[in-house]
């Protein structure tokens, strides 16, 4: 039940947010150096960043109610 407690689920969240964050800077580079064709960047990096900023305000969301 530990990994379902309220503190674990934010842990959990915050580790979503880095690794999108991560893979989203990865393709990022890529793009730049070329590897990634403009519409397979911008349809990839758009659905990492939503995903991202889920998390986020889920996560925000979830610390605002443990107050």
């Amino acid at each position: 039940m530990k990994s379902y407690s309220p503190a674990a689920l934010l842990d959990k969240l915050q580790s979503t947010m880095a690794k999108l964050d991560e893979e989203s800077e990865e393709l990022h580079q890529k793009f730049l150096e070329k590897d990634v064709d403009l519409p397979t960047f911008v349809q990839k990096y758009k659905k990492l960043r939503a995903a991202h900023h889920k998390c986020a305000l889920l996560h925000l969301s979830g610390k605002a109610s443990l107050r």
